[in-house]
């Protein structure tokens, strides 16, 4: 049996899937307990290539894997508030859009009070009252909480001057039931990414017709069950995460539904025939290929097209053959 007083805590921990983490913190902890996560330090943002922060751990203040970064005097807030004028941009952009929680999290650092500042000026520049800030919460420890049930309140921090903004604030005895509520089920961070990675490769690509965002309009999400069938089998989001020129895409799935029924049922058969054979198919194998994108099938640009994969598919199904479909 464990003597860990927070293993009831950090179990409830392991098991939410934020968006992202901010942390002024320099040690490993978050990593360690979210290894599919991204650790980003300061302006790292700017360097990667996809420019996207999801699941990731953002490190402002820096990370003992890179030292030189540490921000820990006034001297090194003074050149934090000089270099990171992006990272500082997006902090105000997650305060203003998303919700934010607050854990353990000191409200008098500078850092946070000059975001807030600047949050304020944002969204409540001509307001003669004090705003309140119903997107954020700011979540202390107490030891011993009055009640049964911790109680939210509305909490008044002290900017710059004589300026002050609300929050939400609540005290846990224990976190675990924080981290119990903000659970979820959700896909797997690591599809989620793919997804996420397949989707940018898609826009930043070149497209055929020149529409630069339309690539397949991955019309398997208007299907949920087979949507999430899709994602938890990686390597089909892979493979498309690798095509990074929509010319490759075309060349992959290159034949018309009448090509795929002239190659399937000969030179005479049409598109409709080769439809009634996918639905046959269907029917036996519980998965019709017309109805996602994946190695049989791509809608590019509003249109259904097909891979040499299908035609041996459904050839074999013709001629009685065992057939599997493979999605992975």
């Amino acid at each position: 049996m464990s003597n860990n007083p927070f293993e009831q805590e950090l179990k409830a921990l392991k098991n939410i899937t934020p968006q992202l983490f901010i942390t002024t913190n320099y040690d490993c902890f978050l990593e360690s307990k979210f290894p599919k996560y991204t650790a980003l330090v300061g302006n790292e943002r700017i360097m990667a290539e996809d420019k996207d922060d999801n699941f990731s751990i953002l490190k402002i203040h820096g990370s003992v894997e890179q030292y030189k970064n540490f921000v820990t005097d006034k001297s090194d807030y003074d050149k934090f508030n000089q270099t990171q004028v992006y990272l500082v941009a997006k902090l105000i952009t997650y305060l203003v859009d998303y919700p934010v929680i607050f854990i353990g999290y000191s409200a008098n650092d500078p850092d946070i009070k000059k975001v807030l500042s600047s949050v304020k000026k944002i969204q409540y520049e001509s307001s003669p009252e004090t705003p309140v800030m119903r997107n954020m919460w700011f979540v202390d420890w107490k030891q011993k909480i009055d009640g049964q049930t911790p109680t939210a309140d509305i909490k008044y921090l002290a900017l710059d001057g004589t300026e002050t903004i609300g929050v939400n604030y609540i005290q846990f005895s224990s976190f675990t039931p924080l981290f119990e509520a903000l659970h979820q089920e959700s896909i797997d961070v690591s599809a989620l990414k793919t997804l996420q990675d397949t989707i940018y490769q898609i826009v930043k690509s070149a497209s055929i017709t020149k529409l630069n965002v339309d690539i397949a309009n991955i019309n398997y999400l208007k299907q949920p069950e087979d949507f999430l069938k899709l994602l938890s089998k990686k390597d089909v989001l892979l493979n498309l995460a690798k095509m990074a020129d929509l010319d490759q895409v075309a060349a992959v799935f290159v034949l018309t539904p009448t090509d795929l029924a002239k190659k399937v049922l000969g030179p005479a058969a049409t598109w409709y025939q080769i439809y009634q054979l996918i639905d046959k198919l269907s029917d036996q194998e519980g998965f019709n290929i017309r109805n996602s994108n994946n190695p049989y099938h791509m809608e590019i640009t509003h249109v259904q097209r097909y891979s040499e994969k299908a035609v041996k598919l459904l050839s074999d199904f013709k001629d009685g053959q065992p057939v599997k479909i493979e999605i992975n």
